[in-house]
Order: C-alpha cells, then sequence, then structure tokens
C-alpha cells in the first residue's frame, strides 16, 4: 500500500491513514474483476517473511463486493 513492494511496512493506524489518504483517494477506482488470490499469496509470503520480528501484519481490502476468486 507504500508504493514500495520491496518495503511494503507501515507503521500505526495513523501512517496507514496518511497513506490511503495520499495515494487512493480520488486517484483509484474500484472495478472488477476482483482477483484476491494473487495479493493474498504475495501477503502470506510477506507474514511468513516478516515472522521472527515479532510484527502484527495487516492486510487492507477494500473491494467493490464481486470478488471473483472467492474458492
Amino acid at each position: 500500500m507504500n508504493g514500495n513492494p520491496a518495503n511494503p511496512e507501515i507503521v500505526g493506524v495513523l501512517q496507514m491513514a496518511a497513506i490511503y489518504k495520499d495515494s487512493l483517494v480520488g486517484k483509484i477506482g474500484l472495478g472488477g474483476p476482483t482477483l484476491f488470490a494473487p495479493l493474498l499469496t504475495e501477503f502470506r509470503n510477506y507474514v511468513v517473511s516478516v515472522q521472527p520480528q515479532r510484527t502484527y501484519p495487516v492486510l487492507l481490502l477494500l473491494t467493490d463486493g464481486a470478488i471473483h476468486d472467492m474458492p
């Protein structure tokens, strides 16, 4: 979400809200098809990689409501 796939970490709710507001609001529209599988796979890999650091990874998903790869 911070725009840096090599270092996607955001620290704290305030930073998350600021980055969301700066990068998404009014710049990106929601639309289908909505495919979560690639994102969830990448997030899982990230969580496994930072597991020893005792962090609490959080994934925020915004969708238009139509999920096309639910299984």
